[in-house]
């Protein structure tokens, strides 16, 4: 099969490309069949096309070349469709799509039904916002499709994730009975046994110590005294103002606002949030109070903070690692999951 290479598209008549359109490459024009230069990339390197310019012929690596020098991505572009391509998948590429695929179900063909997926490619080193991500995920849902992060790292390895937003439910705080702590450094310290067990017992509010003594976050701490449910005071007994509470949180935890703002979203909305450290996130969130195992790692950060595919591997690879689901939860009040996708 013959194309012809023009204004960085390749042209193939329409008789001599019924193959091509039937396994959903390009897009016809008239008389003839239009191919992006990743399609005809692909197709010069299988050996399924000759492709010609000004009567001479184009090999693979002038394509290639050429087509990156006038696309910094299009080497790490070609890699991600050659490989869906050689898995089996129709992907469909179309202008004006911000670098996107359209990936279609396994064994669907552009034919007879819609692609399902929006496919973006990255490199390793490539910062990524989470503003940048929210704003793909909206293109994606307008046409009615999920979102897939494609990374390529240094040595040419792919790997697949998917994007998606969490709508949090719409669940019913339980409110706990009143109580009285003491504020000792980072930690409050709830000495009474009936509201130690109060607390713990209406939303698994803080550790219990023993039988009389709760243990709370500074976030929990916080979130109780500014709902009116927790006294605070200080090892004096002296009652701790909400002004001072707040600066407390601001001066030992720089990211103790943005915490407290999403931790106060999953509380109200019947989730419950405990410490993540352990699994390298912001909280683990149980769905209901007391569950044998939390079901999300949520990490809080800003719309605009920069983040790197590693970072983004290390969240996700530990997160289903345990059997939890990553979210990003975001300061404008969105979560975004990522989890892995196998082609």
């Amino acid at each position: 099969m013959r194309g012809t290479w023009v204004d960085n598209e390749v042209h193939v008549p329409a008789g001599e490309a019924g193959g091509l359109v039937e396994a959903g490459y390009g897009r016809l024009r008239e008389d003839e069949l239009v191919l992006s230069p990743i399609e005809a990339c692909y197709l010069v390197h299988k050996g399924r096309l000759e492709l010609y310019m000004n009567g001479r012929r184009v090999k693979f690596e002038r394509l290639l070349t050429t087509s990156g020098m006038k696309d910094p991505m299009f080497e790490l572009r070609y890699m991600v469709y050659k490989d869906l391509r050689e898995r089996g998948y129709y992907v469909g590429v179309q202008a004006g799509a911000a670098g996107a695929f359209f990936l279609y179900e396994r064994g669907v063909k552009p034919t007879t039904a819609p692609s399902t997926f929006v496919v973006y490619v990255v490199g390793e080193r490539d910062p990524i916002t989470l503003e940048w991500m929210l704003h793909r995920l909206e293109q994606v849902r307008g046409v009615r499709k999920r979102m897939v992060l494609a990374v390529v790292d240094e040595d040419g390895d792919l790997t697949y994730y998917t994007v998606d937003e969490v709508h949090l439910r719409d669940g019913e705080p339980r409110r706990p009975p009143a109580a009285r702590a003491t504020l000792l450094q980072d930690r409050a310290f709830v000495w009474d046994a009936e509201g130690s067990r109060g607390l713990f017992e209406h939303g698994m509010y803080g550790t219990l110590l023993d039988e009389q003594t709760l243990q709370l976050s500074l976030i929990e701490m916080l979130y109780l005294a500014q709902n009116g449910v927790l006294g605070v005071y200080d090892a004096s007994g002296h009652p701790l103002p909400m002004e001072k509470l707040e600066s407390i949180l601001s001066h030992i935890d720089e990211e103790g606002r943005l915490k407290l703002k999403v931790y106060r979203e999953l509380r109200e909305r019947g989730y419950v949030p405990k410490s993540g450290y352990k699994f390298g996130s912001h909280f683990r969130v149980y769905e209901v109070p007391h569950k044998r195992h939390s079901t999300y790692l949520v990490h809080a950060l800003s719309s605009s903070h920069v983040l790197t595919p590693p970072e983004l591997s290390r969240a996700v690879r530990l997160a289903h690692s345990v059997h939890k689901r990553m979210v990003f939860a975001c300061d404008n009040g969105k979560y975004i999951e990522m989890g892995w996708f196998r082609p």
